[in-house]
């Protein structure tokens, strides 16, 4: 069973563009729990704002919240990129 309390880990990655969370959402997102892991680990990445590639720590039933309105900003009209989420 699952209490939903555990934390897990989402990276989120755009090959060429930029990702920002919905702001409405965003502080469900941990960034800071994450930062000062040795090098050799990994580490959260971005805020949430224009990131190409964020890892944050949120609760399982927060993850579609968070994503739920992940918006896209590319730079090249009409080019192709490849966003991969995992948790």
């Amino acid at each position: 069973m699952d209490y939903d309390i555990d934390l897990v880990r989402v990276d989120v990655k755009a090959a060429r563009g930029r990702l920002t969370l919905n702001p409405k959402f965003r502080h469900l997102a941990d960034f800071d729990s994450c930062r000062g892991r040795t090098k050799s680990m990994w580490q959260c990445l971005g805020d949430g704002v224009a990131d190409r590639h964020m890892t944050f720590l949120t609760i399982p039933s927060r993850v579609q919240l968070i994503l739920g309105d992940l918006e896209y900003k590319g730079f090249t009209p009409g080019a192709q990129d490849d966003i991969v989420v995992a948790q």
